[in-house]
């Protein structure tokens, strides 16, 4: 997801439960999920709560963050990710460390 809190842009890798806590201080909230019934619920609770700066897109963060996604959805100053328990991917770690956000929040 990416978020800009103030000027800032923030990605969230879930379902959309930080990304829509943090919009009130967000300029722009990007939310990226693999599964796509979580993209719908994430866009169903934005609408319910009346969150506009919310986006939400189906992808895999490991490739997610392509020339052409920064182009269409802005460069991500702040990414917080919520990985699974047993951590981040490498390939994830990789295409956050190409895209060079200022801040990451594991």
């Amino acid at each position: 997801m990416v978020v800009f809190f103030g000027e800032s842009h923030l990605v969230e890798d879930m379902q959309g439960t930080i990304s829509q806590w943090v919009a009130a201080k967000a300029r722009k909230v990007i939310g990226v999920e693999s599964v796509p019934e979580a993209i719908e619920a994430a866009i169903q609770t934005a609408q319910d709560n009346n969150i506009q700066n919310c986006e939400f897109v189906v992808g895999d963060m490991k490739t997610i963050f392509t020339d052409e996604f920064v182009q269409i959805h802005g460069h991500p100053d702040i990414i917080i990710t919520d990985p699974p328990r047993d951590g981040m991917h490498p390939k994830v770690v990789e295409s956050i460390m190409r895209v060079a956000p200022q801040k990451i929040v594991y």
